[in-house]
């Protein structure tokens, strides 16, 4: 009976911390609070400064002028200090209490518009892409059987059409990439999924998935400790196998004639260590912060060496990464490589 007592508070406390996690606004909105509250914090101790040392002076002058003795004096002024101050704590306390009130209120009101924004964005994501998918399904499919036609004579016509299709191709994709991003926008702060994967499997078939396409970019992707000791995560199997496939085709185009791209898996505590590095064109100094911006491309040079990119592919990596409650760090030198580092808590059971 003891131990069911305990473990309702218990419950409440993390469904309440959940909440604030998952909450970008409610967020914001206690740190904004917590900066008004300081502010006033601060300046309600000046103020109270000011009036306790300046009613004890007054206090001070009364009780020279009326105590008999230096003793009842004393008793007088440490009385009445005593006093001023619990009435100055106790105002102070209330005034902070009601203006945290007000704070919060007007943090919420002050983020309102910008939710509002937010959520408009969010909504015009989903909607444009599931608008697009359609047409853009239709015209591939029209286009697939004008191909294959019998009657298909016209080595122009055909090649403008295959020219049409690719194009076709490269916005459906990028459509699925902004749905994508929608779905993970709009879900909670991690996974509801709790699968226990494999990250060997992971690493393997993601190496092995993009062994063709790194051979025809004249690049060697190697394995470095993967099988040595198996270790699993908890969370979506095909999202993860998305996000490590997002990093090594990046690290396959950008990479050099010739270069490698290294994989390997590390144990650090409870925490699972991927390193994705490559021999590459690297990245510039200036350009690392924005590269998991959605459709940056970090220069010209970057985007001539990936026929249809659409700067996609690291958000969604990375928005995959923090659904599993992990984190995902590069650094590059420009001319030498870059490296990919990607942190996963291990899963328990």
């Amino acid at each position: 009976m003891k131990q069911s007592d305990t473990s309702v508070p218990n419950l409440s406390l993390r469904q309440f911390i959940n909440t604030i996690r998952n909450n970008l606004f409610l967020r914001a909105s206690i740190r904004l609070t917590f900066i008004y509250i300081t502010i006033i914090a601060v300046i309600l101790f000046v103020f109270s400064q000011i009036i306790f040392f300046g009613f004890s002076r007054n206090i001070q002058a009364t009780a020279e002028r009326h105590a008999t003795t230096e003793k009842q004096e004393e008793y007088f002024v440490n009385e009445a200090q005593d006093e001023l101050g619990t009435v100055l704590v106790v105002v102070n306390i209330g005034i902070l209490i009601f203006a945290g009130a007000v704070s919060y209120f007007l943090a919420r009101i002050t983020l309102s518009p910008i939710q509002k924004m937010m959520n408009e964005e969010k909504r015009f994501l989903s909607d444009a892409s599931h608008e697009l998918r359609t047409p853009l399904s239709i015209l591939k499919a029209n286009m697939e059987v004008t191909l294959n036609a019998k009657n298909m004579q016209s080595n122009a016509y055909k090649k403008e059409t295959e020219s049409n299709l690719e194009e076709v191709n490269r916005m459906t994709k990028l459509v699925n990439d902004l749905l994508l991003l929608s779905r993970l926008d709009n879900t909670g702060k991690q996974y509801p999924s709790t699968v226990r994967i494999s990250l060997t499997k992971i690493l393997g078939s993601s190496a092995k998935s993009l062994t063709a396409y790194a051979k025809s970019k004249k690049v060697t992707i190697k394995l470095k400790n993967i099988s040595r000791e198996n270790m699993y995560v908890a969370g979506d199997n095909d999202s993860l196998i998305r996000a490590i496939y997002n990093v090594l085709k990046n690290a396959t185009d950008y990479n050099k004639k010739n270069g490698n791209i290294t994989i390997s898996l590390n144990k650090s505590g409870h925490t699972a260590v991927i390193t994705i590095s490559d021999t590459g064109i690297g990245i510039p100094k200036d350009k690392l912060p924005y590269i998991f911006n959605r459709f940056y491309r970090a220069d010209n040079s970057r985007t001539q060496n990936t026929a249809g990119g659409s700067g996609l592919g690291l958000p969604i990596t990375k928005a995959i990464i923090e659904k599993h409650k992990g984190e995902i760090k590069v650094e590059s030198t420009e001319g030498v490589g870059t490296m990919f580092t990607i942190n996963l808590p291990l899963s328990t059971s």
